[in-house]
């Protein structure tokens, strides 16, 4: 009897719960929907086969098929090696499959080709560029050193990159270069995607017993949300 009362008194709870889940849910099905619509019409609108393979490749992307993704953006690459588009979003599912040294490559001879050639999220338009994939992949490939460099450089090209910001700062954070991470901290607009660097950059100036296991946590978690 006790353990159904407790169950009775946390259904509310839970309830709420849920709904706030179907809610975040059905969100995310109606932007996807909307995403794959625009897709389409990118599709419809494509007027030679390169711009209608990588429309493909989108779709599939979008629905985290990343190996259909990937040979369609290979396809557009067979008929026009000289096309950047294909070539980014090659290097940036094939980073998003796991794949992380062959993305690596790409994103080098992405960056060889044109290292401030804009790169644009699917579906809501943000912008990064093609060092920023660069330093995604060094990051994602245990080169802390390297990324952090290349996130100054990506940040030089586009300085609304909020993430590469976000990902300097918390690579500087895990590295224990807290100098430049308050440095950079104090420009850095109020916005959620930077709260959890910035909290544990504030326990850093506490000098926290806790500090070593928590940067140790962060620079595991603290992944590139790619495009």
């Amino acid at each position: 009897m006790l353990g159904s009362a407790h169950a009775w008194r946390l259904e509310p709870a839970v309830h709420e719960l849920g709904v706030e889940a179907l809610a975040d849910v059905r969100a995310d099905a109606d932007r996807l929907v909307e995403i794959i619509r625009q897709l389409e019409t990118e599709t419809e609108a494509a007027d030679n086969f390169a711009q209608t393979a990588i429309a493909a490749g989108k779709l599939r992307e979008v629905v985290n098929r990343y190996g259909a993704a990937a040979a369609w953006y290979r396809a557009a690459l067979d008929y026009d090696p000289d096309c950047e588009e294909a070539l980014a979003r090659l290097a940036v599912v094939t980073l998003k499959s796991g794949r992380i040294d062959v993305g690596l490559r790409l994103a080098e001879d992405l960056v060889a080709r044109d290292s401030a050639m804009p790169v644009r999220s699917i579906g809501d338009g943000f912008r990064t560029t093609a060092t920023g994939v660069l330093a995604d992949a060094l990051q994602l490939a245990g080169q802390p050193e390297a990324a952090i460099d290349a996130f100054r450089a990506a940040l030089a090209l586009q300085g609304e990159d909020t993430y590469a910001r976000s990902s300097l700062l918390g690579l500087l954070v895990s590295s224990r270069r807290l100098d430049e991470a308050q440095a950079l901290a104090a420009d850095l607009p109020a916005r959620p995607e930077f709260a959890a660097t910035l909290a544990i950059l504030r326990l850093s100036t506490n000098e926290s017993d806790e500090l070593p296991a928590l940067l140790g946590e962060f620079a595991s978690l603290h992944l590139p949300a790619r495009v």
